[in-house]
Formats: C-alpha cells, sequence, structure tokens
C-alpha cells in the first residue's frame, strides 16, 4: 500500500477483492483514535489493519482456519501490536459450530458444495465480553456471511449498548448462492 501497509495475497483467493472493499472502496467509517475494536469475521485483516493505524485495541475474530493464518501472517508483517488474533466464531449461543472454508463465502449458515468443513469454537457476544473482561468496544464491525442475524438477534439490549458504533455487512442465505 502507499502508506508502508503490507499484505501477503493468497493465489486463486478473494484476498484482493477484501483488501480492495478497504482501501479503494473505503466500505468503512474511520476508527476513533484509542478505540476499541471488534472486528468479527477478519478475513485476512484489511480491516483490523486498517484500524490499528489509530485504535487502542483491536479483536480481530476469524473462524476459518486458512484465513486465520493469512491474518496472523499479515498482522505479524506490519508489527500492528495493538491487535489480538483470535481463531473462534460468533453464533447465537456458546458452543461449537461447523464452518465452511469457502473462500469469501465461508458460512457456517450456506455451504458451498464440495467446501472443506472445519469445527469451531463459538461465543455470543456477551459471553466474549465477558471473557476478555471488555466493558465498552468502539467499533464493532461484522461482516460474517448470514451468521450476522444470529449473532445480533440473540445478543440482548444490554449486550448492544456495550457497543458505541457497529457496522454491519448483512446478507440474506439467497446472496450467498
Amino acid at each position: 500500500m502507499h502508506d508502508g501497509l503490507q499484505f501477503s495475497i493468497r493465489a486463486h483467493s478473494s484476498d484482493r477483492a477484501s483488501v480492495s472493499e478497504v482501501f479503494a472502496l473505503n466500505t468503512y467509517a474511520a476508527v476513533p483514535a484509542a478505540a476499541v475494536v471488534l472486528d468479527i469475521r477478519a478475513n485476512i485483516g484489511a480491516f483490523t489493519l486498517l484500524a490499528a493505524r489509530s485504535a487502542a485495541v483491536i479483536y480481530a475474530i476469524e473462524p476459518v482456519a486458512s484465513n486465520f493464518e493469512a491474518l496472523r501472517h499479515n498482522v505479524e508483517n506490519n508489527n500492528a501490536a495493538n491487535v489480538t488474533s483470535r481463531k473462534l466464531a460468533f453464533s447465537g449461543m456458546d458452543g461449537e459450530i461447523e464452518i465452511s472454508d469457502a473462500g469469501v463465502k465461508s458460512s457456517a449458515y450456506f455451504i458451498q458444495p464440495n467446501a472443506r468443513m472445519e469445527r469451531v469454537r463459538a461465543f455470543t457476544l456477551e459471553s466474549f465480553l465477558e471473557l476478555q473482561r471488555i466493558e465498552q468496544v468502539d467499533c464493532l464491525k461484522m461482516d460474517c456471511e448470514v451468521a450476522e442475524w444470529d449473532i445480533v438477534l440473540n445478543a440482548g439490549p444490554s449486550v448492544l449498548r456495550r457497543f458505541r458504533y457497529i457496522e454491519i455487512e448483512f446478507q440474506k442465505i439467497g446472496d450467498l448462492h
């Protein structure tokens, strides 16, 4: 990138589109200085690294193993010490879920034909915030291929009030076909 950020882009993947969405299309609002950020489904870390420029701490969450490794690599290569990466998922309930590894269409709610499946630990917003001892999140970014409905609709008002602002890319099941 022109400002020195570097991304490792995997061949035959949607990685370039993920970076373009954040940096060329400016899809997301600016992250306030010294913010606490929760990036649910961080993918390879494009938004995470954008937020790392100004945020105090970013929790970058990615459930798919191949994406998580790319996320960790990109965070390390950019010396983003304020990023905490976790390989887990969010859901409407705690437990384990099965998620497909289908690139940008990886999902626990719509399975692409011939996609490799992974089991991953899942948390509700409330249980994750309690586990991490987070009282307030300044910015919640969520782009998790239909799971956002389950996550938000199962979070009570007292949980949602802990987020100052939320950016969600909502999808319908039909959008993933």
